[in-house]
């Protein structure tokens, strides 16, 4: 089956957001905006795909999931991505 990169926006803002599930291969950044983007290999079709929740997190802030990574924000602040545990 064939693999393709896609991106989606994570608002900062404590809530968790739901995403196809991540099969590999992610990277965390920012673009103009302050929202946390998340790039990740996804294969088939994205209305049968698993699914999985990512939240923001600031540098200090108690979490209880995965930690995927974190990036800079052009204003300086750390932003940390975490997917929920299963």
């Amino acid at each position: 089956m064939k693999s393709r990169v896609l991106k989606w926006e994570i608002p900062i803002d404590d809530e968790w957001h739901k995403i196809p599930a991540l099969i590999g291969g992610w990277h965390i950044g920012q673009q103009v905006d302050e929202s946390v983007k998340i790039w990740s290999q996804t294969s088939g079709r994205l209305d049968q795909a698993r699914v999985t929740s990512v939240r923001v997190f600031g540098t200090g802030q108690d979490f209880d999931g995965f930690f995927l990574g974190s990036v800079q924000s052009p204003s300086g602040l750390v932003w940390h991505l975490v997917q929920a545990n299963s």
